[in-house]
């Protein structure tokens, strides 16, 4: 009990000071590799987009030449050249439609909105 009543001050003080400052590296040590992650999972976001965007537009081209070559096909066959463009036309839509309504339907039921919804009894 006396050892404790006769400790300096300035020890205590210190003790405190080097604390904080250990702290306080190693909060900045989290913050940094927090940074990286976040630095390291953007890039990835960014090439995962690009090469979103570039299988897009192949499938857009693929898209238009298996069109055309539907188109031909149905000429051959005897259709009038407009109607085989809108037939194509019409099918191309319908799946277009399609996939928009099955995008939004997956979008529904994992809980995506635009708005916020408050939980009852909360502020």
């Amino acid at each position: 009990m006396r050892e404790q009543m006769d400790r300096d001050p300035q020890d205590e003080t210190t003790l405190i000071g080097t604390l904080i400052r250990q702290g306080t590296n190693i909060l900045r040590g989290e913050v940094d590799l927090v940074k990286a992650e976040i630095e390291r999972a953007l890039r990835h976001v960014v090439i995962a987009v690009v090469l979103a965007v570039f299988a897009a537009v192949l499938g857009l081209t693929a898209m238009n030449f298996a069109a055309s070559a539907a188109v031909q096909v149905l000429v051959e066959r005897g259709w009038e050249p407009a109607d085989a463009t809108a037939a194509v036309a019409g099918g191309l839509g319908a799946t277009a439609l399609a996939c928009l309504v099955a995008g939004a339907l997956l979008l529904r039921s994992i809980g995506f909105k635009s708005g916020r919804v408050r939980r009852p009894g909360r502020r």
